[in-house]
């Protein structure tokens, strides 16, 4: 807004502010680099004839410096991202790298290595992303965001191993993306999406204790201890997994209080049926299937929700069995 009150007023009058665009955005990206565009500046710019003297709009952009190419990109690939245009933003993103290297400071440059491995990640070319991300870390070590963002590319290429049936190397990753997650945690402890991240692997790894330290700091941080829904129902469901069954059924009843989800209603499930109220765990379940069919698909469910193991099993003894238990009486227990 500046800068367009700055050109309008070095600008002759009945000036067609079309023939002006150039300029104008020349004058946005200064101020987008933090410096300023005075009015002497934005009237030797009009007397030089870049404007007026009736070149090209093509030769017009010629006076914008380096840093205000370099804002033209990084707009141009956020409105490719808005756009879903996953390949038009790669190919802009690497533009910006190309015009960015040994001329832009750390900080652009790490943003676009940044945005080129989030879109290469979204377009499934998880090592060339490893490879993008990896660079901003370099670059700036002290963005907790960055080391977030590989953490979540380690993660994404062990799933990938782990669904392989190559599951030493999918440990390995996870193990990278654990470290990861808590070096981003060294420089934003109050992060709980990545306190539940980190959690999550540690779930993957088997960690179980370590994960309810991660989700227990997580839920600290909300309004209520049961804020979070679905970090409050991981927590349960690790609880189930380390032996308190009763302290699991607790939480679960009052995050169902307040969320009756079909995540929530199966995790109940999962729960009533471990502590041997069948018909109780049988009506969840069915409630859940009722509200979205797709979680009849437990074994799904349990990878993409990162819940431990014990789930599974329970859940699957539940759908695998519950033919068996259609003559029982559907009153319920009261155990959740």
């Amino acid at each position: 807004h500046a800068a367009f009150r700055a050109l309008n007023a070095a600008l002759p009058p009945q000036a067609s502010m079309r023939r002006f665009a150039p300029l104008l955005l020349a004058a946005t990206a200064s101020a987008w680099q933090g410096r300023a565009l005075s009015r002497r500046s934005l009237s030797s710019l009009l007397l030089s004839g870049a404007v007026l003297g009736g070149r090209s709009s093509a030769a017009a952009q010629d006076v914008r410096t380096p840093n205000e190419r370099q804002y033209e990109l990084y707009v141009a690939a956020m409105t490719c991202e808005s756009k879903a245009d996953l390949e038009g933003a790669e190919q802009t993103w690497s533009r910006l790298i190309e015009a960015s290297n040994n001329k832009a400071s750390k900080v652009v440059l790490a943003r676009a290595y940044s945005g080129r491995s989030r879109v290469r990640a979204g377009l499934g070319k998880l090592p060339p992303a490893l490879v993008d991300i990896s660079e901003a870390v370099d670059l700036e070590p002290d963005v907790a965001e960055f080391w977030a963002q590989r953490g979540a590319v380690f993660e994404a290429a062990s799933k990938e191993l782990f669904r392989s049936g190559e599951q030493d190397k999918a440990k390995a990753l996870f193990a990278s993306a654990a470290s990861d997650y808590d070096h981003g945690l060294m420089l934003d402890p109050r992060n709980a999406a990545l306190l539940e991240k980190s959690g999550d692997v540690r779930v993957r790894l088997g960690d179980f204790e370590g994960a309810l330290q991660k989700y227990m700091r997580g839920l600290e941080l909300g309004s209520t201890p049961t804020a979070n829904g679905g970090l409050a129902t991981k927590f349960a469901l690790n609880v189930l997994q380390t032996g308190d069954d009763a302290m699991g059924a607790r939480v679960l009843a009052d995050v169902l209080a307040t969320d009756s989800s079909e995540e929530v209603l199966l995790a109940c499930a999962a729960v009533a049926w471990s502590a041997g109220a069948f018909a109780e765990g049988l009506a969840l379940f069915r409630t859940a299937v009722a509200k979205n069919h797709t979680v009849a698909d437990v074994e799904g469910v349990v990878d993409r929700l990162n819940w431990p193991p014990r789930a599974l099993e329970l859940l699957r003894d539940l759908r695998d069995r519950k033919t068996s238990y259609d003559s029982l009486s559907m009153a319920t227990s009261g155990f959740i």
